[in-house]
């Protein structure tokens, strides 16, 4: 069975391109000894613009999101599945591999990208996880617990009479302590008699209020 040859190039920074130095060299199937196709016989000078083009291309991969990386994987193992014979058919050629042998491996190199398209979105998702978990959980816990310490720490030397600027003592308190306390009582009478007065609530929000379905809408239930 003969093979079409076909002259192949390389793909550099996001083009087809010979080598530099113009060499080709040929491709040759290990089970038939038949020429398949003709590649750029590479050099060290085109291994340098590879690895320049790959730098390059870092400086904007480097900020592309774990949802953005994603897509791009993805979009491209949807690409080998739609090539996934003509794939395998050159991958049995290139090595000699049985065709039923060659016909498994796109669709697990496919496969292979979804799983590490999908990794690298639960990677950003554990991320936040963690920033979240930090800003929203121990932060707020560890400010609480500051907070408490100092309030009870305020709380028992404001009700030593020793720390008290006049000296003097209230109910076998501190004046400052009392001053604090009568303010908190004052404070907790007031809202007391506010809500006795019928009045709303002064904290929290308004009890909820049942709306018909549809109301508002020029929609009505029958």
């Amino acid at each position: 069975m003969s093979v079409a040859v076909g002259q192949q190039k390389m793909f550099v920074d996001g083009a087809f391109v010979d080598a530099l130095s113009g060499e080709t060299m040929e491709v040759l199937n290990p089970a038939t000894g038949e020429t398949i196709a003709e590649v750029p016989k590479s050099g060290v000078e085109d291994v340098d613009r590879a690895v320049a083009a790959a730098e390059q291309a870092w400086e904007t991969w480097r900020w592309k999101t774990p949802k953005d990386r994603m897509e791009l994987l993805l979009k491209l193992a949807d690409v080998m599945d739609e090539n996934a014979e003509e794939l395998a058919r050159l991958e049995s050629l290139n090595v000699g591999k049985p065709w039923w042998v060659a016909v498994d491996e796109p669709p697990v190199m496919s496969d292979n990208l979804r799983f590490f398209a999908g990794a690298a979105r639960n990677l950003d998702e554990l991320r936040r996880s963690v920033k979240n978990l930090i800003f929203i959980g121990i932060a707020p816990l560890t400010g609480a617990a500051i907070l408490a310490y100092l309030f009870v720490k305020a709380t028992i030397d404001l009700a030593d009479v020793e720390n008290s600027y006049s000296g003097q003592s209230v109910l076998g308190m501190g004046v400052p302590l009392a001053i604090a306390l009568g303010f908190f009582l004052l404070g907790a009478v007031l809202l007391v008699a506010w809500r006795l007065a019928g009045n709303e609530r002064f904290f929290g929000r308004r009890a909820f209020e049942a709306v018909e379905p549809g109301a508002g809408t020029g929609v009505s239930r029958t």
